[in-house]
């Protein structure tokens, strides 16, 4: 192993491509301050690598959630028809068909809100803000991002509380005798997959202003 003395003597005694070759090679250094290390050519690129994974992660994840949706919505779409024929054909509907609509449909949306969060798919009045500089624009992005995620992870939090509630009472449905608790946990749980979409985009945003 060979000391941070010998290491710049070695560089020293190297010249053109050869002296190139060997910062670019070099490891990300263990010594100095941790300013030092962070500001290294490898140190950020690795911090680049591990911000990309963890916004392609959520990305993912949102994407999955949003398929299981159109699983849900088509399901939804075969139970009204399937009760719509029985009632006309047989006199026969599915029992409990209102409420099993309304928990998919609650569902469905739950489930997809994180993806379109991640396609940037809401509504958004850019009309003023697109007058201001780039900083500028960025300041309020980012701002826009964290209020986001603040948000987001207040409602994740309210619904577990209240799911808790509905479960320690023991709250069904009238019809079908479904439990509330479930459904309200997975929306929940939604809600937080979407508040780290949104601390994805704080990310990109601050990388963004680093390669600048």
């Amino acid at each position: 192993m060979y000391s941070r003395q010998g290491q710049g003597i070695a560089a020293e005694g190297m010249h053109g491509p050869l002296r190139t070759a060997a910062v670019q090679a070099s490891p990300l250094p263990r010594w100095g301050n941790l300013r030092e290390r962070q500001d290294h050519p490898l140190g950020k690129e690795v911090r680049s690598k591990k911000m990309k994974n963890f916004s392609g992660f959520m990305e993912g994840m949102s994407e999955k959630l949003d398929r299981f949706a159109g699983c849900v919505l088509l399901g939804v779409m075969t139970l009204v028809v399937a009760n719509v024929l029985l009632r006309a054909i047989w006199s026969a509907p599915i029992k409990g068909t209102y409420e099993y609509v309304g928990f998919f449909t609650a569902l469905a949306i739950g489930l997809s809100i994180a993806y379109c969060g991640a396609k940037n798919g809401h509504i958004a009045v850019t009309f003023i803000v697109d007058k201001f500089s780039p900083a500028i624009r960025k300041v309020l992005g980012l701002l826009v991002h964290c209020i986001c995620v603040a948000f987001m992870s207040f409602l994740a939090w309210k619904l577990y509380v209240y799911g808790a509630g509905l479960a320690s009472r023991g709250d069904v449905s009238l019809t079908t005798r479904i439990p509330y608790y479930p459904l309200i946990y997975l929306i929940g749980f939604c809600f937080l997959v979407l508040a780290f979409v949104h601390v994805g985009k704080i990310i990109g945003l601050l990388e963004k202003g680093e390669k600048k």
